[in-house]
């Protein structure tokens, strides 16, 4: 007696990270091919071959170049909607998309280079109606796009464009962002300038799109960038911004003043803004702001460095986030390690907890506790990354296993210090409610595991 579709769907869950078990369940027979292809196919990513890692391996050598059949291949993404349109069963299981369009750096060859329009890639998206999360890697479009608008669109949950192969048509660009009527969150990253290959005039013709969260980093010509964003966006539906461009880590720089500037046009078109994070080098951008943001209930602060810890109070106190009721503020820092002799770790980590400290004493607690006393939530995020805390392998697995545990044991002991020092520093706030979690990561290999 074959099992009720429901048995077999609840039984096939319990598989969805194990690739290979769900490969097996698929040849089981017809009904239980959609249970497995619905997270056999969840993530989709082209073109289907590992040659990234290859090329990060061995980047200035033959064989950092890829070797697969599809690198001289132009057309390959006309092969993506070729395959959703023969097979409904995968383009129907594709929630998560990941389309890595060329490899192009100074120490890296070119790989997979390809260019496409708004067109291609919304056929594309079209096809795969469960899709709610599409990544694209180093964007390359037709320049300048002969297509007009897209009439048709769709909303998305997760839309993410990084590093660009080239400078981006602003017209062509905004042709692509136009086949979403809505999304949840836009991530730009690492994205080059944008460029204007035509009328300028003819971006008003763009539909608005309905974007709640923004995450912008590491882009060049941020100028244009945001005054890009603040055209094609629809503004009042903004409700979350991140922000941590490199052109704010030196306020005497050229492009700093341009910068902060569009910065500032941007913001002020923020007029429904209620969560705002920012990092420490965009400190002196956001302090110069001459106005409060009435609907900004949430302040997050990220610091990469100790160096920049005292940008902290500044913040909080800014006229920006004078309406704001909850902070987050994440201190991180790196401490680096020798373990290559066992007997030492207690001392390594007694000395760690000693540097930790001496970091921390550079805040101005008073100053902070100032500032945040008008909160009604505040959260200090800590997270101490060692490095090379398992540079060297022990020889004796018993013996890996006892260095680990004795790791764990004094890393315990540092978390507590560390958050009984902060809740000592702010226990004259009169704020309600106060989170204190301290996280410690060993680097091993390419990966950190806590501690």
């Amino acid at each position: 007696m074959p099992l009720p579709a429901e048995i077999v769907d609840y039984v096939v869950d319990f598989l969805h990270t194990d690739i290979e078990s769900l490969r097996s369940c698929t040849l089981v027979s017809k009904k239980w091919l959609p249970a497995g292809s619905f997270h056999l196919f969840s993530y989709f990513h082209w073109p289907p071959c590992d040659h990234q890692r290859t090329i990060w391996s061995r980047p200035r050598q033959p064989e950092g170049v890829c070797k697969c059949h599809l690198l001289d291949n132009s057309d390959t993404l006309e092969d993506i909607a070729s395959l959703f349109r023969a097979c409904s069963l995968i383009s129907k299981s594709v929630r998560r998309l990941r389309i890595s369009m060329s490899w192009v750096g100074s120490d890296y060859p070119t790989v997979h280079a390809r260019i496409t329009t708004p067109q291609q890639l919304a056929t594309i998206t079209d096809l795969a109606p469960q899709l709610s999360t599409l990544e694209i890697h180093a964007l390359r479009f037709v320049i300048p796009s002969p297509s007009p608008y897209l009439s048709q669109r769709r909303s998305i949950k997760t839309l993410r464009l990084v590093s660009p192969s080239s400078n981006i048509d602003f017209q062509t660009l905004s042709i692509f962002l136009s086949h979403f009527s809505s999304v949840e969150t836009l991530s730009v990253s690492s994205m080059m300038s944008l460029q204007t290959y035509g009328a300028a005039g003819s971006l008003a013709l763009t539909p608005f799109i309905h974007v709640n969260n923004l995450d912008f980093a590491m882009c060049a010509n941020v100028n244009k960038w945001f005054d890009f964003l603040s055209a094609v966006l629809d503004m009042p539906v903004l409700t979350s911004f991140s922000i941590s461009p490199p052109m704010f880590e030196n306020p005497h720089s050229a492009v700093y003043e341009t910068s902060r500037a569009a910065l500032h046009r941007f913001l002020v078109k923020c007029s429904n803004l209620r969560s705002l994070t920012c990092y420490g080098a965009t400190s002196p951008a956001l302090l110069s702001y001459p106005s409060a943001c009435p609907t900004l209930r949430e302040v997050r602060f990220v610091s990469t460095t100790s160096e920049q810890w005292n940008a902290v109070p500044g913040i909080l106190q800014s006229q920006l986030t004078s309406a704001a009721n909850v902070a987050v503020i994440e201190l991180a820092c790196a401490q680096r390690v020798d373990a290559s002799n066992p007997r030492y770790r207690y001392l390594l980590l007694t000395l760690v907890d000693i540097a930790f400290k001496q970091d921390l004493g550079k805040v101005d607690w008073a100053l902070l506790s100032a500032s945040i006393a008008r909160l009604r939530s505040l959260r200090v995020v800590v997270r101490l990354q060692l490095v090379g805390l398992f540079s060297t392998e022990e020889a004796d697995p018993s013996e890996e296993t006892r260095g680990q545990n004795e790791w764990r044991k004094g890393a315990g002991a540092i978390r507590a210090g560390i958050e009984a020092f902060i809740r000592k520093q702010l226990s004259t706030t009169s704020h309600q409610n106060l989170e204190v979690d301290v996280t410690i990561l060993a680097r091993r290999g390419m990966a950190f595991m806590p501690l």
